[in-house]
């Protein structure tokens, strides 16, 4: 492994990218992995890729495709008993389309799991979702 110090950082990272190498994102506590480039976002998990959303349209898990133009607004959420947790997008339609999820039996195994137990975990969800909606041209909102 390599160190590079902070002031040579930017010449490190343009001297990748030069040589075809694209800088990928996370947060501590999640598998999700997300390369945001000029054309979109790509997320993967630990064993697929989730989503595809380049250029006009975006691919899900099961290869739905979306069009950008019919997102309304992205946000993330969380189920009740806090163990499913990701991004959707609300299309024009009315209709929910979960766009990356993450799945954590944390909450149930742990009687001390809270809620910002979950805000900590999730922290990903908000990072990704303003990115999922930059791409998409629309708003995002936190809903955990």
């Amino acid at each position: 492994m390599k160190v590079v110090p902070v002031a040579e950082l930017d010449a490190f990272v343009a001297d990748l990218k030069a040589r075809g190498c694209e800088l990928a994102d996370t947060e501590f506590l999640t598998t999700i992995v997300w390369l945001v480039n000029a054309d979109g976002v790509e997320v993967y998990d630990d064993s697929r890729k989730q989503l595809h959303a380049l250029g006009a349209r975006a691919t899900l898990v099961d290869g739905r495709v979306v069009e950008r133009s019919d997102i309304a607004s992205v946000f993330s959420w969380a189920s009740d008993r806090y163990t499913h947790r990701g991004i959707k997008a609300a299309l024009r339609s009315g209709e929910e389309v979960e766009l990356v999820t993450e799945i954590s039996f944390a909450a149930t195994g742990d009687p001390t799991y809270n809620r910002n137990d979950l805000l900590f975990d999730s922290g990903w969800c908000t990072t990704l979702g303003r990115a999922l909606a930059t791409w998409a041209g629309t708003t995002y909102e936190d809903k955990i």
